[in-house]
């Protein structure tokens, strides 16, 4: 018998074919096999929301929950999933109701999003003049009960608005840098968003209440993309 954990586990058959625990009952290897393999390979990615097609390189992630009588478990990432980005930091934002944060762009860094607690209306746009969804919006009411992971590239604009209090676990592809954030005010009418989570005036930054319009962010994000482009 092995001890790991707490837990006794019992090699069951000289031939290994089947594993037996006090908390699961029994568990063949072909169980666990697939179990494991279907955890390297990743959950489904999802191209569309609820009929709405998302941005090109926009993938949300379905994720799986292993619940039992103590809780449930959640696995956000892995580096061999197909959509997996390949983060050098995470950071923790917590929100109060009636916060939004954005509307910003990212030249340099992709985001992988995770909501942990409460609900997430985020909305996308893309402004990259040489992208197949060149003008794409979307807008996905996400919640933390959902268990998803949305991945948002560069060139991707993008806003964040909650009703109550939440908080999302992020990742990013670059180390933080002031230069990296690009903003437009949230309600520009060229956005195209629709906003139906915000029934009053959010509560925004300082940098975001005074951010411009759509229309010089987006060449802002145009210059410094080529000009990254051009130095390699």
């Amino acid at each position: 018998m092995a001890q790991g954990h707490g837990r006794a586990w019992r090699w069951i058959d000289s031939g290994l074919t089947r594993i037996e625990d006090a908390g699961w009952g029994s568990i063949t290897l072909d169980d666990l096999n697939a179990t494991f393999a279907a955890a390297e390979t990743g959950p489904r990615v999802v191209t569309t929301w609820r009929g709405q097609a998302l941005p090109d390189g926009v993938e949300v992630l379905p994720l799986q929950d292993r619940a039992d009588t103590r809780g449930v478990l959640v696995e956000v990432f892995r580096a061999s999933w197909e959509a997996a980005v390949q983060p050098v930091q995470w950071n923790l934002l917590r929100s109060r109701p009636g916060a939004l944060r954005g509307v910003h762009a990212h030249w340099k860094h992709a985001d992988y999003l995770v909501p942990i607690e409460g609900p997430m209306w985020l909305a996308l746009k893309d402004i990259r003049p040489d992208s197949p969804t060149l003008g794409v919006v979307c807008e996905l009411d996400l919640h933390a009960d959902q268990f998803v992971a949305v991945k948002v590239p560069t060139g991707v604009a993008h806003g964040f608005y909650f009703a109550s209090d939440a908080l999302l676990l992020y990742a990013v592809t670059t180390y933080w840098d002031l230069t990296d954030e690009l903003a437009c005010a949230w309600n520009d009418p060229e956005l195209g968003f629709g906003w139906a989570a915000v029934k009053d005036p959010p509560l925004l930054s300082q940098r975001d209440t005074e951010a411009g319009s759509l229309a010089e962010m987006t060449a802002e994000w145009i210059r410094r993309s080529r000009t990254q482009t051009a130095h390699g």
